[in-house]
């Protein structure tokens, strides 16, 4: 069973010749990068407000490895995010 999806340096399916649209996603997501990552922030914002009821978390101070850069703020990010998911529904 899905009951979320984390989008790490996240690029629109678009982008890489995937089908479908990020509208269509309907587990709990959330994008998250760093401030400094390839994939900028104003991209993963505009992922965000494709993906209805998604979640959207910047880490400052990172880059593309946000998650190797800012351990600790990552996974309270992502930590947060699973206690926040109920994983008997879609949102």
């Amino acid at each position: 069973m899905i009951v979320g999806s984390i989008l790490v340096g996240y690029r629109h399916p678009e982008d890489l010749g995937h089908h479908g649209s990020p509208g269509e996603i309907t587990v709990p997501t959330l994008p998250v990068g760093g401030r400094y990552d390839e994939c900028t922030p104003g991209h993963l914002a505009d992922t965000h407000s494709r993906i209805p009821g998604s979640r959207l978390a910047i880490i400052e101070d990172a880059s593309h490895l946000c998650f190797a850069e800012q351990p600790a703020q990552f996974n309270g990010i992502i930590n947060a995010f699973f206690d926040g998911t109920d994983p008997g529904s879609s949102t």
